[in-house]
């Protein structure tokens, strides 16, 4: 699978269920990237009513729904992300500010009516300041591993390290006895 944001592949796997169920979907995607041969195409305002709105429904209900034990969507958090929240609000042009930009304004644009109905006046702001990040650590390592070991023989063995060195030391000390037998001399 490509790496790509988990929106993106949400959205993608949305377009893929709209196109299994539907044949097109309601805005197709720059460059798909999960299934490069699936070729999409618009949904017409009948297709929409008829088919597209019940299988959107369809898939949020399905993604939503967190008792399924199957995964729809394989999707993973990205490694890094920067999301941006949008809202929009609007609002008629005054007269007042028509009057006092019209001469600012290229040719074309002579009259108040022009401005008010014709141009708009865009501000883009930061809905929210707030940084939030999401890090996965490993919360289960080696040491987590061995000391869960450990723990276990020695709840059910009484096996401790100085155990486990002391048992060493008897096979070795055993080995070292059997093979000296061979070596010992001959008495006659």
């Amino acid at each position: 699978m490509v790496d790509m944001k988990k929106n993106s592949c949400l959205a993608e796997c949305r377009d893929d269920d709209l196109i299994a169920k539907c044949g097109c979907v309601l805005v197709p995607p720059p460059m798909p990237q999960n299934n490069p041969s699936v070729e999409y195409k618009n949904c017409t305002l009948q297709q929409w009513a008829t088919c597209g709105i019940s299988a959107w429904r369809d898939f949020y209900n399905r993604y939503v729904n967190s008792t399924r034990t199957d995964k729809m969507c394989h999707c993973y958090p990205a490694c890094k992300e920067t999301f941006f929240k949008a809202s929009l609000s609007s609002s008629i042009l005054s007269g007042f500010y028509a009057q006092n930009h019209v001469a600012k304004l290229p040719a074309g644009y002579g009259t108040v009516e022009d401005v008010t109905s014709n141009l708009v006046v865009i501000d883009v702001y930061f809905a929210n300041t707030q940084e939030t990040e999401i890090i996965e650590i490993i919360s289960y390592g080696w040491g987590n591993f061995l000391g869960d070991v450990g723990g276990v023989l020695g709840l059910f063995l009484g096996a401790s390290a100085f155990t486990l060195i002391e048992f060493a030391i008897f096979i070795v000390t055993c080995v070292w006895t059997f093979i000296s037998s061979f070596w010992r001399p001959i008495e006659k």
